[in-house]
């Protein structure tokens, strides 16, 4: 999408008085478009827009950046996973805004502007750098506690239309991971396989995979509040200020205490952000980190129940998506998401599985009790 000058000139002078203070812009010599991503979740596309610009600033140019992203329009309803404009109608609707003027938690990337037409919803957002490259593990806490203190907040007290609707539990069901239990289903019991799925990982997990609508209908009460639901490593900033900045809001709607860290914990140790070798001591970590974040923010605390929902959670949505695709490295040989060894893949992949099985068999034994503990408020 390639402005012209009048309207580069429009959107740098938003951004440079975002960063710099009310300057006029006259000219944009220079723009570049970086593509970051393309054909995503949402089969849009994301650059990175940058340039410099001349102004009222007087001799010398000023640089400026934002991301584009783009989402095509489809027949999408708002009670679907992948409806198109609710990463839109989030920002429309001031939510995200309000996140900015809060002190810890999380906060979204500033949006500039939004533009809808038939064909597709494009956002202009603020560039957000990441400050810490590598994280630590006291990055990963501090991470989980601001989570916590987001989910805590409760900066809405309902559900408007646009917020997703048990996203994680039609995620399940979706092409991300859904194809997974299939497939673990018709596995032969060979060496290749059994390295990282073992017969009884396999049994486990599937035994929760069986039991997956009493688990996700039974987090649905008291306990939901508003959450970003996406909330792995690829979309979460740490800024030199401290801040922690979520990207993609396209989940974002309501959720129960304790799935907001799923995808951190799993996504973090398949690729091997986060050490697969100690994976026990991560969950325990982000969990008791998650606690102390909604304990700050005054959320009452039931740590049975929220467990439940992030053990249950990191099995059913993000361990069956990540199984997919280590499946298709292992059978049909295509590439894995990091460059390793494979002996080390294995061996990190093994441990992972092995504590989500364990995870599963402790959720499975639960779901009954759970629905009535979290439907009706037995606390």
């Amino acid at each position: 999408m390639n402005l012209n000058q009048e309207e580069l000139c429009e959107i740098a002078t938003e951004i440079i008085r975002f960063e710099s203070g009310p300057y006029v812009i006259t000219e944009v010599p220079t723009c570049e478009y970086i593509l970051l991503k393309e054909h995503g979740f949402l089969g849009g596309s994301v650059y990175r827009v940058r340039g410099q610009a001349n102004g009222s600033w007087g001799e010398g140019s000023k640089e400026w950046s934002y991301i584009l992203k783009t989402i095509p329009a489809t027949n999408s309803s708002v009670s679907d996973l992948k409806y198109w404009k609710r990463e839109a109608l989030a920002y429309q609707s001031g939510i995200l805004g309000l996140l900015r003027g809060r002190r810890g938690g999380l906060q979204a990337p500033y949006c500039f502007k939004v533009c809808e037409t038939p064909e597709a919803v494009t956002l202009y957002l603020e560039d957000v750098k990441d400050g810490l490259g590598e994280w630590s593990w006291s990055d990963y806490a501090t991470v989980a506690r601001k989570l916590g203190e987001f989910n805590g907040a409760r900066v809405i007290p309902y559900a408007e239309h646009w917020m997703s609707m048990a996203a994680s539990w039609k995620y399940a069901d979706s092409k991300e991971a859904a194809p997974a239990a299939e497939r673990i289903k018709k596995l032969p019991n060979c060496f290749v396989v059994n390295e990282v799925f073992p017969i009884e990982v396999r049994e486990r997990l599937l035994s929760l995979w069986e039991r997956k609508d009493g688990f996700f209908a039974s987090l649905e009460g008291p306990l939901n509040t508003f959450c970003h639901l996406d909330a792995d490593r690829r979309n979460l900033f740490t800024t030199k200020g401290g801040a922690l900045i979520a990207a993609d809001w396209e989940f974002a709607g309501w959720g129960a205490l304790g799935e907001e860290i799923a995808p951190l914990f799993v996504v973090s140790l398949v690729r091997f952000q986060a050490d697969p070798g100690k994976a026990k001591e991560f969950a325990e970590l982000l969990f008791e980190e998650y606690c102390a974040g909604l304990r700050s923010v005054g959320c009452p605390v039931y740590p049975d129940l929220i467990q439940y929902a992030f053990k249950g959670t990191c099995v059913l949505r993000n361990g069956f998506d990540a199984a997919l695709t280590i499946l298709k490295y292992l059978v049909d040989g295509k590439p894995a998401w990091v460059d390793l060894p494979r002996e080390e893949l294995i061996k990190g992949w093994s441990s992972v599985f092995s504590l989500l099985s364990r995870f599963a068999e402790e959720v499975g034994s639960e779901v009954g009790k759970r629905y009535t503990d979290w439907r009706f408020g037995l606390f």
